[in-house]
Formats: C-alpha cells, structure tokens, sequence
C-alpha cells in the first residue's frame, strides 16, 4: 500500500512539474494593414476588431512596427491593402512572412507577378479593370443599337473624361479599355474634353458641358455624390465609371453605368484561400474565383 502512494505521490509530482513547465501559446492572430488614405475600409472594419483578428491603419514607413520578427511570430496570416505599395516593400513583407511560413495577401496592389511568385504563401487580389472596360462596352454598345445614348441623333458618341488628382492607373486603364471598345464596336465616338477636377466642381464643370452626351469618370471619389446631386439632361445613361465598395450604391440609377467591383468579394477570396491553407489542402480548392496562378481577378456587376 506505501509503494502505491509513493508511485501515486511520484506522479502527482511529475505532473504537476510537467505543467508548469509547458507555456500557455498565445493565440496568433490574422492582420490586416489598410493604407492611411483607404478610410472606408478601416471603418468597415474596425468595430470587428478581436483576439484574432486585427485591422490597422498603417504606412510604409510603420511596416517595421507591426511585421517585426517578434511579432511575426504570433500572427496566423498578414493582409495588406494599398493602392500604392511599390514592389520594393511588397517583397519587404513577403521575406517577413515567408521568414516563419505565414501567408501574405496583397489587395488592389500594383505589385507584380513576379514578387508574388517568389513566395508559395503569397497572393495578390486584384481585378482586371482593361476586361471590365469591355464588359461595360458591350452594354453601352446594345444600348447605342436602341438609341437610348445618342440623345442629339447626330450618330455620334459625344463624351467627356473627368478624373480628379486622386485617380488610379487601374482607373485609367479601364477608361482607356472602354473607349477603344466601344469605337472597337463600331460606335462612332469624339472625345469633347478631358477635364481634372474635384468634388466640389464637378457639377459646375458638367453643367458646362452642354454638348456631352455622356460623362466618363474615373474616380471613385467623384462618383460619390453624382448619384444624388447630378440631375440628368434626358432618359438616357449619361454617367459611365468604375467604382469599388462594399455595396453597390448605383445599381438601381437610371442614368449610370458603373463597373463595379465589391470589397466583400475580395476579402471572400482572400478568407477562402486562408481557410484551405489551414486545411493543408490546396489553396484554391473549391474556390469561387477567377485566378491564374495566385493571382485572383475579381468580377465587377455592371
């Protein structure tokens, strides 16, 4: 009977110093770092904040401060969204991450294939705004078939560029795509101005504009406010532009065209791609998306 509670003693002992000595592991958390400038997503995000899930606003200069290695080590997976983010700093991240196998998510980054083939666990989530400049062709072209474009029926498309100091070169891109696209389908075009502007004159220089059929915009900035304080000429669409958001304000207009992509979308790919690397199957199994290679293109609604 000693010999039992000495070996029951014994083993109380051994388990009492075995549990003092395993650490309690802290709970490793997803960042998501948001560019200073991206306002509207840090709000839609910011009252989401928990243990394992963090958004911050950030800049370049701050990457140090959250992607040191001390920190790498309790964070699950790193998110950056930053329109401006140069190559340079992307690989930056991408070395950090890849430093303590962490998964790295780039969105509407201007980073290029090359950086995020040099990480397995890196992705960009972007959109292909040259082929959304296409897609919104199309619809303007079988709308000029039906004569709802061509308010003055001289058979000519008479437009109008408007961009503010703000516009992307994603904007661009998909400005430049829809105007060659739609002359690609035989609809007779002529550019009346290419006009830099901001919120507050955008109405005046409009108004100005008596000849313009049609207002191409890009900017999501000047797109804001056009839905409620621009008061159409006629019937038809006179607002074309692209625009990127978590819903869909010009859906239902009368008078707009908007390309536009949904942030939900994006992070929906990024969780989808997170979750299988969790799952140690394949990144893009059962995935919703378009991608080649790993780098997701996301669709716009029109």
């Amino acid at each position: 009977m000693k010999k039992i509670i000495k070996l029951l003693f014994s083993v109380l002992i051994i388990a009492a110093l075995f549990s003092a000595c395993v650490k309690e592991q802290p709970v490793k958390y997803n960042l998501t770092l948001v560019q200073n400038s991206a306002s509207d997503i840090y709000e839609h995000f910011a009252n989401r904040q928990s243990d394992t899930d963090k958004y911050v606003y950030y800049t370049a200069d701050e990457l140090s401060k959250y992607l040191s290695t001390d920190n790498i080590e309790k964070i699950n997976s790193v998110t950056v969204f930053d329109t401006d983010i140069t190559d340079e700093t992307a690989t930056e991240i991408i070395n950090i991450c890849a430093s303590k196998d962490v998964p790295v998510f780039f969105i509407m980054a201007n980073v290029s294939g090359e950086t995020i083939s040099s990480y397995d666990k890196a992705f960009l989530i972007s959109t292909n705004n040259t082929y959304h400049g296409e897609l919104l062709a199309n619809e303007i072209k079988n709308l000029w078939k039906n004569g709802i474009v061509d308010r003055n029926g001289d058979q000519i498309f008479q437009y109008v560029v408007l961009r503010d100091e703000g516009t992307l070169q994603s904007e661009l891109d998909f400005g430049v795509s829809l105007i060659k696209n739609i002359e690609l389908l035989g609809v007779p075009m002529e550019e009346l101005d290419d006009v830099k502007t901001q919120s507050d004159e955008i109405l005046s220089v409009m108004n100005a504009e008596d000849r313009s059929e049609c207002f191409v915009v890009l900017s999501s900035q000047l797109l804001t406010n056009l839905k409620d304080q621009y008061s159409p000429k006629g019937d038809g669409i006179e607002i074309l532009g692209i625009t990127y958001g978590f819903e869909n304000q010009y859906a239902d207009s009368q008078f707009m065209k908007i390309s536009f992509i949904n942030y939900n979308d994006m992070f929906g790919a990024r969780d989808a791609i997170l979750q299988n690397i969790n799952n140690k199957v394949y990144p893009f199994t059962d995935f919703a998306y378009n991608h080649i290679d790993k780098i997701v293109y996301i669709e716009p609604s029109i």
